[in-house]
């Protein structure tokens, strides 16, 4: 953890700092560095890149917009992204993203803009510099490198500078990310017209996080203003919470996980499963729509079961753009097992009446792989059952007692013990309930029957417009 520090001389005599807001804060400690840095800055090069524009990225209507950040290392986390590979991550957010920003910073969060020239040279996105800027020679330094806009923090800028830097950005042709993180850096964005502002759910000089300060700002800006919750969001719900707030900037969380596209889908849209698929089409259909798990069903009673080889041409067709869960009902754990292994499912789903024995079997000999426990609800005792697996596996899922018939139980009766973020819906789910169902607040929807024309075959339609309305839930 970085700690507090008082700013140097050098930083005390260097032009245009927020010295009262600086002092004896972890953001002093940064600007120590920084300010060391700028003599060393190279003068040289121009900008050949085309510019791309945040403003009108985040003006896209009826939906969330993503801006998402190439982000390796932090100081409350420390390296946190051991494979930061930009590839990788860019085939990631060029799916889910409005804009992308590129960490520069090279001290504490070991940032380059070398990093941001390869982003921009790879994407037609708007690119953000996001540093700790103070100084002309940087913002000449982000535009030669590629940036489409920089980020400038009134935490750290006198108000003055601030507009003098504000106003060399514009020239150079750079748009400005205004940060604000409390009611007077808002009014003082207001009171000078600025069009982008970034609200910091951190107070980068304690490095504490209150989410609940964009939802108190953002009310003050008028529908001309993109505003942009930045920070400390950490999954879907939060985003959810921070309605009406449509744009938002999100790092650590994704380009530290492991998975990096389960993670996108599942953090910005939810955990959603489209289960039973049996065509590529289908497939396509929940790839496209941000789903984050495609259910193979190998219950043979079902009409949606697939065989070994049907599940594999599925399973490498959509392999690294969505997970898979195999759903079996009372199959012997020995079958369970060859066939997570032979299709590298990343979910077993248990959808009869298996034992907790058999849930530790299958965790101990799938170790990769994560358990989903089935349970259809009967009654009262039913959640009782959820509570007693739930310690288990890792997540639940709550289904009619007719699993695949496209009933529903009576969710008001759901209690308060069962773990919402760590359970999916299921039952019945579909156009017409859709919307009751994302009230519930569940970590993600299952949905099945009710997506098909013709009973066992989903419809790529059906599941594409329900993905479109659960995305913009």
């Amino acid at each position: 953890m970085l700690g507090s520090e008082k700013l140097t001389d050098t930083a005390l005599a260097y032009r245009g700092l927020n010295y009262k807001s600086l002092n004896d804060t972890v953001l002093a400690t940064i600007i120590n560095k920084r300010v060391l840095d700028i003599e060393n800055i190279s003068k040289e090069g121009q900008r050949t890149a085309p510019r791309a524009s945040l403003y009108r990225a985040l003006s896209v209507r009826g939906r969330r917009n993503f801006i998402l950040e190439c982000k390796k290392s932090s100081p409350t986390l420390g390296d946190f992204c051991q494979d930061f590979n930009l590839d990788r991550i860019l085939e990631c957010y060029e799916k889910h993203a409005s804009a992308i920003s590129v960490l520069c910073e090279p001290h504490f969060f070991k940032g380059s803009l070398d990093y941001l020239s390869y982003v921009k040279s790879r994407t037609r996105l708007p690119v953000i510099c996001k540093d700790f800027i103070i100084s002309e020679e940087q913002l000449t330094a982000a535009n030669n490198a590629g940036a489409d806009a920089v980020l400038l923090m009134l935490s750290v800028l006198s108000r003055d500078f601030f507009l003098e830097l504000a106003k060399k950005a514009h020239e150079l042709g750079l748009e400005v990310l205004c940060e604000v993180d409390t009611y007077e850096d808002a009014s003082f964005a207001i009171d000078h017209n600025l069009k982008i502002v970034g609200i910091n759910n951190r107070d980068l000089r304690t490095l504490k996080v209150d989410l609940g300060n964009a939802k108190k700002l953002y009310s003050l800006f008028d529908a001309a203003t993109r505003v942009i919750s930045e920070s400390g969001i950490h999954d879907h719900q939060q985003l959810v919470d921070l309605k009406p707030i449509r744009n938002f900037l999100i790092g650590s969380s994704l380009t530290g996980a492991d998975n990096i596209e389960f993670k996108a889908s599942s953090m910005l849209y939810g955990m959603n499963k489209i289960c039973g698929l049996k065509t590529l089409e289908a497939l396509d259909a929940a790839i496209a729509g941000h789903a984050s798990i495609a259910g193979l069903i190998f219950y043979q009673k079902s009409p949606r079961s697939v065989s070994l080889d049907e599940a594999r041409a599925l399973t490498d067709h959509g392999r690294g753009r969505i997970s898979f869960a195999g759903v079996f009902v009372d199959e012997d754990p020995e079958v369970i097992i060859n066939t997570a292994r032979a299709l590298k499912l990343d979910f077993v789903q248990l959808h009869g009446s298996e034992s907790v024995q058999m849930i530790e079997q299958l965790k101990k000999e799938l170790p990769d792989t994560r358990i989903i426990k089935a349970v259809k609800v009967k009654d009262q005792k039913s959640f009782d059952e959820a509570s007693d697996y739930a310690q288990y596996c890792d997540f639940l899922l709550l289904d009619s007692p007719s699993p695949g018939s496209g009933a529903k139980f009576d969710w008001r009766h759901i209690p308060d013990f069962i773990d919402r973020n760590r359970t999916l819906l299921a039952g019945g789910i579909g156009p017409d309930n859709l919307d009751d169902a994302l009230e519930q607040r569940f970590l993600g929807l299952d949905l099945n029957s009710k997506l098909e024309k013709t009973k066992g075959v989903k419809d790529p339609a059906m599941i594409k417009e329900a993905l479109d309305r659960l995305n913009r839930f």
